[in-house]
């Protein structure tokens, strides 16, 4: 009885691993709609230019302290690229006496684009922009600094100017006390 029992297991089992494996399989279509968000840029740092002390003679090329660090994020969906521009409204500062200045003009602000910097959280598939322009002169026109060509600077990215490239002159005759102006950045999908 033992005998024939195992037989008929190892008959079983013979049958159980000599039959054919089916497999059954389907396809079906997977979607997904992207939808294009306008691209925007985000002033992440602001601007200050170290203190200083007055002389009697203008002060050139005064840094800030700081980097220049702005966030752009081409969400268009095209690829086609953007620009990024600058521009400033003069610099107000205190009332003054008769003969000393009360502004420092925009003109007086410069930008060193071409020293600009970009980091992606994107890795390996992201190219950054590879024109890049100085702001001479700044005014209260848009100027461009940054040009994403077609495939540059699709997504996240920082763009960083260095503090030695953001730059201010002082007139001789400024008047003591402190001064401020409005930086707007226009990032323009192309």
């Amino acid at each position: 009885m033992k005998k024939t029992m195992k037989a008929l297991i190892a008959a079983c089992a013979l049958t159980l691993i000599s039959l054919p494996a089916t497999a059954q399989t389907d396809t079906g279509n997977a979607t997904i709609t992207m939808s294009a968000v306008t691209p925007t840029v985000t002033f992440t740092s602001g601007l200050t230019f170290s203190s200083v002390n007055l002389t009697g003679e203008a002060i050139v090329d005064q840094a800030s302290t700081a980097d220049l660090v702005l966030e752009v994020n081409d969400t268009s969906g095209d690829g086609l690229g953007w620009t990024l521009g600058a521009s400033s409204t003069d610099f107000s500062g205190p009332s003054a006496a008769t003969g000393l200045e009360e502004t420092i003009p925009a003109s007086a602000f410069s930008l060193g684009g071409s020293a600009a910097t970009f980091q992606s959280p994107n890795g390996g598939d992201y190219t950054a922009p590879t024109t890049l322009a100085d702001i001479a002169a700044m005014t209260s026109s848009n100027q461009v600094f940054v040009t994403a060509g077609s495939g540059e600077g699709v997504g996240l990215q920082t763009v960083t100017v260095p503090a030695a490239n953001v730059l201010l002159d002082v007139p001789f005759n400024a008047a003591a006390g402190a001064y401020s102006s409005t930086v707007t950045f226009t990032l323009t999908d192309i």
